[in-house]
This record gives structure tokens, sequence and C-alpha cells, in this order.
């Protein structure tokens, strides 16, 4: 895959007819900020104008090169007053501009770019240093000062830099700036460029090494910032929009600094933006300018964000925040140490080892970007507001704000009603969905099917009572063709129910191609037989009273146990099943019977104080040695007790088996019986008339 900084990422928007008209929108951004989202910047703009042939290659880059350099000169249709960074689209110009045939669109572009960042002072006159930087300026609009933006710049520097821990931008060795401060102009900016961040000019340039790391960064940059004067036609207040810039640019010097985006190593375009959007807000919290960028597109995968109308890269930063927020936001070694660890394996790193490199910086953390990322996904749906019942990592302490800006995040679909279903897709390396599930009081079984011969498909169902969020995971991640079922769920008290889904397959690094999976999630009502046709639907207990173990013989069937089977097997049987016979009445679960199976049967029970040993009788069948297929109990997922299903081990009929769970005595908990085999030869577990002694 090519690095992110030579891809042009267009934007295709619903206006793009006006375009092709020649019309451009002439709304002001600062007065209808939410219009951000619904248009194309200047950037975007003339790439969208190639791509239509409306315009050359080279012309187009031209273009750019007046946008950034000489922006009186861009013809009008082009002008955007939607906000844009200028970092990486400079990044790319230079690297188109290198591969261009000469002629005189390059000989001018090579012109404008040669200014890029000099220290003349012809324009700006003015000179301030602070403890960090070397400000050049002339005048400055909007109501802000030379004061506000040097304070603005020192806090960035600090806070990144010194309270964090980032390594320093190098300085250039050939031609540093005065007093080895970081070179800054704050000069006129048109047509909605916030600033940007060059490789280019007087005192920047390739260092090679930063010695500000302990490693070898082999082609880190010196750079320079220039910052607009004037920040008045941007959303928000001027002052927080110059803050949301500065804390944006400098974490770029920083990514430059480190040499993580302009090599091999270099992740997505979405990484770099989306993380320095990202810390925006944990340098000045109260800017909320990346609030304008909301919502991403969901299910577009992480592993190759590129997406179309109306999306832009910056949007992606809501990830970033939820996956790092529940570690804390704007303090050292919280959850910046997240993307710190990224950007420094980024560094090390001779290829672009993104997905490996972001899931390293969370296991840091004691968690996994599989994980991480599903509970993202619950509190990117419903975006509440940590307090009461909502809590970490399903909440957002801005919550409520980025529903007020944006709006709230829309399900993908949806399933009106007990007995039908959904079909979507989901992409691998982390992609998501939200489907609507029906609300009531009569509950249902939920079976979510991998419909699609790869991906690696993660489901909970979510509950919004009003006052927390109740999860309630499946069993088990449904893979190739596989299948996993909620065999029970009682949608009673819920304001809404979501069924929440994530493809957690990560195929590359830095995959270039994410490949959908079809899926199907689907509701059924529960089963009433004959001999417990009197039996209600829904128990109501109080919440603080012991659920005690039901419908342990299975003579109800599935009900008040889930199941789940990686090759969609009905695990709760009758004897109707060829082969299989129950020790007490007519049904039973069937554990196992096939290759590569991994089956679970499992309920919510409180183990009584005064008899905790569980008991259940098993029929062990199993042609294998005792190294591949086991027999587990597990409690709240963990494995509490295993035994191998193996020759040596056949019981030749029905046996009673007992599990001390003394050490959970008292205490309600998920129970779980549970069958893994693998490739060899074949095991069963027959399991019936399950209680506590």
């Amino acid at each position: 895959m090519k690095p992110p900084a030579l891809k042009i990422v267009p934007r295709i928007v619903l206006f793009v007819a006006l375009l092709a008209a020649g019309i451009v929108p002439v709304t002001q951004a600062g007065s209808q900020p939410r219009e951000w989202r619904d248009g194309l910047n200047t950037a975007e703009l003339i790439e969208a104008a190639r791509e239509r042939g409306e315009i050359a290659y080279e012309t187009a880059q031209l273009y750019l090169a007046y946008a950034l350099r000489a922006p009186d000169k861009l013809p009008e249709r082009y002008r955007s007053p939607v906000p844009w960074d200028g970092t990486l689209p400079l990044l790319r110009l230079r690297t188109a501009t290198r591969a261009m045939t000469a002629g005189p669109e390059r000989a001018e572009i090579e012109a404008l770019l040669a200014g890029t960042c000099d220290d003349s002072v012809a324009s700006l006159p003015n000179i301030r240093n602070t403890s960090y930087f070397h400000i050049q300026y002339g005048t400055i609009g909007g109501g802000l000062s030379i004061d506000s933006y040097a304070s603005t710049l020192d806090t960035a520097w600090t806070t990144e830099v010194i309270s964090f821990g980032w390594a320093a931008p190098p300085v250039s060795t050939s031609n540093p700036p005065p007093g080895n401060l970081y070179h800054v102009r704050i000069d006129t900016l048109e047509w909605g460029l916030y600033g940007y961040v060059s490789t280019g000019g007087t005192h920047a340039g390739l260092v090679g090494n930063n010695p500000n790391t302990p490693w070898n960064d082999q082609d880190a940059y010196a750079t320079c910032m220039v910052l607009n004067r004037d920040y008045s036609d941007f959303g928000g207040t001027p002052l927080h929009a110059m803050q949301a810039t500065v804390a944006h640019e400098f974490n770029h010097s920083i990514q430059f600094g480190y040499g993580a985006i302009t090599g091999s190593n270099a992740p997505d375009l979405s990484f770099a933006e989306a993380s320095s959007t990202w810390m925006e807000d944990e340098v000045f919290d109260a800017a909320n300018d990346n609030y304008f960028y909301l919502w991403p597109s969901f299910a577009t995968c992480m592993g190759e964000y590129d997406p179309d109308d109306p999306h832009s890269v910056y949007d992606y930063w809501i990830t970033f925040r939820g996956l790092t927020e529940p570690y804390g936001c704007g303090m050292a070694g919280g959850g910046e140490q997240i993307l710190q660890d990224f950007w420094e394996a980024t560094s090390q790193s001779a290829t672009s080892n993104m997905l490996s490199a972001l899931n390293g910086a969370l296991v840091n953390k004691g968690t996994t970007l599989a994980d991480a990322y599903h509970a993202y996904a619950i509190a990117v749906k419903f975006n509440k507001m940590c307090a009461g019942g909502y809590a970490l990592p399903y909440c957002f302490e801005e919550g409520s704000a980025y529903v007020a800006t944006a709006g709230p995040t829309a399900v993908h679909g949806a399933v009106a009603s007990i007995g039908s279903s959904y079909n979507g897709s989901l992409a691998d390396n982390y992609s998501l969905n939200w489907v609507g599930l029906p609300t009531g009081t009569l509950p249902y079984r939920v079976t979510l099917r991998n419909e699609a011969s790869g991906g690696q498909l993660r489901g909970s169902v979510v509950c919004d009572t009003g006052a927390a969020l109740v999860i309630t995971p499946f069993p088990q991640v449904a893979g190739s063709g596989g299948s996993t079922s909620l065999a029970s769920y009682n949608p009673s008290g819920c304001s809404s129910v979501v069924a929440v889904l994530t493809n957690q397959a990560q195929t590359e690094d830095n995959p270039s191609h994410c490949q959908p999976r079809s899926y199907r999630i689907e509701t059924l009502p529960l089963v009433t037989m004959d001999h417990r046709q009197f039996l209600p639907l829904v128990e109501r207990s109080d919440s603080y009273a012991p659920i005690p173990l039901r419908n342990g013989d299975f003579e109800l069937g599935p009900e008040f146990w889930q199941e789940s089977s990686t090759h969609s097997w009905d695990l709760i049987v009758t004897e109707d099943e060829p082969g299989v016979q129950a020790h007490s009445g007519s049904w039973l679960a069937w554990l196992g019977g096939d290759h590569l199976e991994t089956g679970l049967i499992q309920q919510r029970v409180t183990v009584p104080a005064g008899t905790p040993s569980l008991s259940y009788w098993h029929w062990i069948g199993s042609e294998d040695t005792c190294a591949g297929d086991v027999a587990r109990v597990r409690i709240n997922s963990a494995v509490v007790h295993q035994y191998y299903l193996c020759q040596s081990n056949n019981t030749g009929g029905w046996r009673e088996h007992t599990v001390s769970l003394a050490a959970y005595a008292g205490q309600t908990v998920d129970l779980g019986i549970e069958v893994e085999t693998d490739s060899s030869l074949l095991s069963s577990l027959l399991v019936d008339d399950v209680t506590f002694r």
C-alpha cells in the first residue's frame, strides 16, 4: 500500500451538481458551522473538478498551491469557506510536484513552495519569542492579540511535550531558528484554511534522527507552522478556533518529528488527521472545534478509512476519543498515552504497522483493540454523559453536547417486530453497525448469523432504561458461517434496544481493502410447549432477590438458557436426535460432536450460599486422545474447571459430575458449560439435570 501522504482523498457531496455548474457556496462557516458537514473545502473542490475532468492534473496541483500560498490567484469557483487543515495537502503537493514533468505549472508551483515558511520580514515585521517559539507576525485580526497566540502556542508545547511526554519536534541542524526555538508565522490565509505545518522553509527540512527520542527515527523532519492571522470566519469563537488549530498543527509537528507520516511506516491519512483533531480536546477542552466534524462514516472500516459524502478524515477523531477516554482525558499517562504509544511504535517501525500498533498501545492499558472498539461502538450509539448509571467505557463526558451539535447517531437498520430479521454487512478491520430491536414486554430469541466466508462478528444487545445501559453480549464471536444466540432476551423496561455489532477481523496491519461480510440478525418468539403452556413468559421478581438455576433438566427446551455454537447447532435437544438419550425426561444438552466446534450453554444464577456445589450428569463419548477436546465450566466467562474429552475418560453412560463453586457462594454470576473440539477425532458431551447441592 502506498503511504497515505501520496493519496488524494476526495469527497463527493450532495451539492456536487452545483459545483459542476460553477456555483460555489458563499455562506460564512462561522455563521452556520453545521453546514461544514455538507460541503467541500477548497482543496476538495479542486480535486473534485480534476476527477470530473474539468481541469488537468497539473492545473489541479497549481490551484492547490494557490490555495496555500497565493489565495488571490485561485479562481473564484474553487473558493470555499469550509475549514481545512493544509498540512497533509501541502505534503501531498510536494510529492506530486516532484513527479511532474517540467513545464510552466511545475515551475510556478516550485516558486510558490520555495517561499513556504521563509523568515522574510517584509510582510511580517514583528517578532515575539516565547519559551518555545520564534513567532513572526504582522496585523492580527478577529479580536485576538499576539499575547493570545503566544500563550496558546506555549500551552500546546507544555501540554503535549512537557506534561504528556511526547517527543519535541527536532530543530534544523543546518539552519536552526533563533534560540533553537520553533518557527511560527502568523500570516494571511484565505478560503477556510486554518493553518499548516511545512517540512520546507528557512528553518525546516529533513533531520533524519530526532535527538529527542531514544531511537533512530531515520526520516524525522524539522518543521515550521503557519497560522491564520484572523479566525473570525470559523466556527465558535476566534479564540477557540485558534486554540484548536494550534493544538492540531503542533501535533502534526510532533508526527513529522517522529518520522511517522512521510515514509513507508506512515499510517493512513485518517490516523494522522484524526489524531491531531483528537488532540485539540486534550489540550483545549473548551475549544470544541472538532464537534463540527461529527459524525464519521461508522460502517467504513478503520483499516482503510477513505469515506465518501459527506465525511472527511477529520471526523474520525471521535473513534480515538472513544478508545482513549476511559483512561482519562487531558491528563498525563491517561488516554493520551495510547496515541503517544501508537505514534512511538509507528516511528520505530520500518513498515506501516497501523492496526497492530494501535492494538499494542491498548494492550499497554490492559485491553485490546477488539474490546475497546466494541465498547466504543456502544458508547457512540447512545452518547450518554458519564453520570449515574451511565459509566465508562460506555459513555462520553461530553456526549450530550455531541448530540446537540450533530444530532443522534442513526441505526443502520431495524428488526421491526418479533419474528422479523435484518440483513446487513460489516467490513473487516473494525467497522460497526447498529440494528434496532423490538421493545415491549415479550421476550424473544436473538440470533446473529455470519453468512460470509470470513470476518469475526461480535455483538451485544444494549437496553437503554433511561437511567443506565444494560449490556447483554452474545456469548460467542460469529466467525465464518457461524452464529451465536441469546436464547431469551427480555426487553421489559427498555426505552430502546439496539444490537451493537462490530467486525474485529484484522486481515493486515495496514490493509488496502476491507472485505464486507454479510450478516443476518433475527428474532424469534420463544417456543411455548403444551406441557408448560400455563407458565408465564416473563417472571417478575425483586431485582435484589437471588436468581435460582432454572430449567436445569432442560424439560422446558432452551428456556432460561443461552446457547451458542460455532456451527449453529441446536445444543438443547430431545431424545429424537439420533444417538442421544436423556438422563431424565426427554430433553438434554449435546455439546461437541463436530470438528472445530465451540458450544456453550449458560444462564445467570445466584450460587446458593448453603449449597454452592454445582452438580450435573454427563456422558462422555470420545474417539480422541487426552490433548485436544475439552469441557469447561465458566463463571463470568472465566474458566473455573475443565477436563479432557478423550477415550480414557469415556463414561460409557451417565455419571454425576460435581464442581465446587464455594468461592462464588451468594454471588449472582453467569454460569456456563462449554465444550471446545479440535480438527481431529470427534468428541461429544451430553449434559442433563444441572443443579446445586
